[in-house]
C-alpha cells in the first residue's frame, strides 16, 4: 500500500488501480508498504539480465548512502518532515520508532543533542534555501520553525555575520 500524509487532488481510486495497490491518506509522512517476503524478490521473468535490480543497488542509484549515525538519521527525519514543518524530538523519535528518552541517549552517546542537530540543520537548511532559491525570508523563517521572520533574521546574523538579505545578495552573484 500507498500512505499519504493528506488527500491528493488525483482520483485515490485511479491511483490506487494504477499502482496496482491500495491508498491510506492522513498518514504521518509519505511511505510506501512492500511486503517483507518482496523485498527479497528478483523483478518478476525480466526481459534480460541486465534490466534486474536489487534492493542492494537501489541505494547507490538513487546517490543515497546508509545512514552510519543516529545523528544523520535525525537529520533525515527532519529533512523529510521539513515540508510540513519543522519536526519535534518526540515527533522524530516516533519516526525512528524509539521512545523520546532512546533518542536523547542514543545521540548523547554520540556526543550531541536533539536541539544541536536540529540548530545544525535549520542553519543548513537557512543557507541552502536563501542561496539556491527565492522563496521570501518570511517563508523561510515560518518553514524553518520560527514564528516570525525577526528570530531567522537574529539567528543567521549570528550564524554568517551578515543578515539573510545580505547573504542573498553576494551569494546570487556567485
Amino acid at each position: 500500500w500507498v500512505e499519504m500524509p493528506k488527500a491528493t487532488g488525483f482520483d485515490d481510486g485511479r491511483l490506487a488501480e494504477l499502482i496496482d495497490a491500495p491508498i491510506r491518506t492522513g498518514r504521518f509522512v509519505p511511505a510506501v508498504a512492500i511486503r517483507l517476503a518482496d523485498l527479497s524478490t528478483r523483478n518478476p521473468r525480466p526481459d534480460a539480465l541486465q534490466d534486474t535490480i536489487s534492493l542492494d543497488d537501489l541505494a547507490s542509484l538513487m546517490n543515497i548512502e546508509p545512514v552510519q549515525s543516529v545523528e544523520q538519521a535525525v537529520t533525515q527525519v527532519l529533512q523529510l518532515r521539513l515540508p510540513t514543518g519543522m519536526a519535534s524530538e518526540s515527533e522524530v523519535a516516533r519516526h525512528l520508532a524509539i521512545g523520546p528518552r532512546a533518542l536523547q541517549r542514543a545521540l548523547r552517546a554520540e556526543d550531541t543533542s536533539f536541539r544541536e542537530v536540529r540548530f545544525r540543520f535549520i542553519e543548513s537548511q537557512a543557507r541552502k534555501l536563501l542561496g539556491n532559491t527565492d522563496i521570501p525570508i518570511e517563508e523561510i523563517s515560518r518553514l524553518l520553525g520560527y514564528a516570525n521572520s525577526k528570530g531567522l533574521r537574529r539567528a543567521f546574523r549570528k550564524w554568517t555575520g551578515q543578515s539573510p538579505s545580505s547573504f542573498r545578495a553576494s551569494y546570487s552573484m556567485r
